[in-house]
């Protein structure tokens, strides 16, 4: 690949200012491929099964591309990948935690308290955290596996639909109306699995938790409400046009390269505590995180980071 100038000298700094936090992470993707994943997931239906062990997979592929642009000098790349390992750490959460409640509340006009409807007659609901003890909104790791699902299938089927509104130039290499045909039947099956309720809350708020992310970290993770107001805005700032005025060398500084490293290593312990807390996972299967997080806490020569 093309290099930048001075390019072979960062990357061989590089590699000697952090050789242990790169060791660490090179350490324990070893320990977390090695590890008998396949049955932490054993105990839950072959759909929450499935779709939790992509995520799983999702994650471990971000944090090893985060670790490689930071081994060539990308610390400030590297962020933008950690933003995206952030979210599928709240992912992991959100499917593997044994209930998460969330109420649907009804939209009422401010005048006459009337229930709203939209312009199809579908009535118009927006989701809340339920902190009360009501068995009623706990929802089950199978219907967020749904919702989740579901998300995806409405997200797929607006960005076909914008996509055929664009002037056609001859050369789309889709066919669309095929596409879309089959993406509304999907659209239906799974309105019809989460409810029309539920169906209007994840159109409307465009996520999988009809919640903001702020809000789904909360009750996914405490933990990570932290990151989310120190490190997830700030990697936001980078993912949009205006980063660039972050930049001023070829390479990013030791700061950057420490910063994003640290955040994505502390993501992809959290992760590794999230499953293996919520599947309860045995010892004889599962990492013993307790003396990674201790070298993760300490530089070579034991000072706390």
């Amino acid at each position: 690949m093309f290099r930048f100038p001075n390019e072979e000298a960062r990357i061989e700094a590089i590699k000697v200012s952090f050789a242990d936090r790169l060791d660490f992470a090179d350490d324990f993707c070893k320990a977390w491929l090695e590890a008998p994943r396949s049955r932490w997931f054993s105990g839950l239906s072959p759909e929450v099964r499935e779709l939790g062990t992509r995520i799983a997979t999702q994650a471990f592929r971000q944090f090893r591309s985060v670790v490689e642009e930071c081994r060539r000098g990308e610390g400030f790349c590297g962020d933008i990948i950690g933003r995206s390992l952030f979210e599928t750490t709240v992912a992991i959460g959100f499917l593997t935690k044994p209930i998460i409640a969330i109420e649907l509340k009804p939209i009422l006009d401010k005048q006459t308290k009337q229930h709203l409807k939209t312009d199809e007659g579908a009535w118009r609901y927006r989701a809340a955290v339920d902190n009360s003890d009501s068995p009623d909104n706990r929802l089950t790791r199978e219907f967020r596996e749904k919702l989740y699902r579901a998300h995806d299938a409405f997200s797929n089927l607006v960005f076909f639909e914008r996509l055929a509104a664009v002037p056609d130039s001859g050369d789309r290499p889709l066919p669309l109306a095929e596409m879309l045909e089959v993406l509304r039947a999907e659209e239906l099956t799974h309105t019809n699995a989460i409810g029309a309720e539920w169906a209007y809350v994840l159109k409307d708020r465009e996520t999988y938790s009809g919640l903001g992310i702020a809000e789904t970290t909360a009750i996914v993770c405490p933990h990570l409400v932290y990151v989310y107001n120190v490190a997830f805005k700030g990697q936001c700032t980078k993912v949009h046009a205006a980063g660039a005025l972050n930049i001023r060398e070829w390479f990013s500084s030791d700061d950057e390269i420490n910063g994003t490293l640290r955040v994505a290593t502390m993501l992809m312990l959290r992760q590794a505590d999230l499953l293996q807390k919520h599947l309860e996972v045995n010892e004889s299967d599962g990492i013993d995180l307790e003396p990674w997080l201790n070298r993760f806490m300490s530089r070579a020569d034991g000072k706390r980071v």
